[in-house]
């Protein structure tokens, strides 16, 4: 991404539409699972709706993020023949 020019707005204060820091990457699964924690949900039911929504079926214990994405992975592996089902 390059770094935008910043614009004057009409006060004279400069404003920019996008960073040129690098913005560190979170997967999606560990994402819905910050968020479902902040929003009051346990460790297991956060686990398990993110799991839930990818496609994963619930688990007594829930999942955590790092078994969501590591099923995610299996499945894409699977999904592109190089392992088999």
């Amino acid at each position: 991404m390059e770094p935008t020019i910043p614009k004057i707005d009409g006060r004279g204060h400069r404003r920019t539409t996008a960073t040129s820091r690098p913005v560190p990457a979170q997967s999606a699964p560990q994402g819905a699972y910050r968020h479902l924690r902040m929003l009051g949900l346990d460790p297991a039911e956060a686990g398990n709706l993110a799991a839930f929504v990818r496609g994963i079926p619930p688990v007594e214990r829930g999942w955590t993020v790092k078994e969501i994405d590591h099923l995610l992975f299996l499945g894409y592996l699977v999904e592109q023949g190089r392992v088999a089902s």
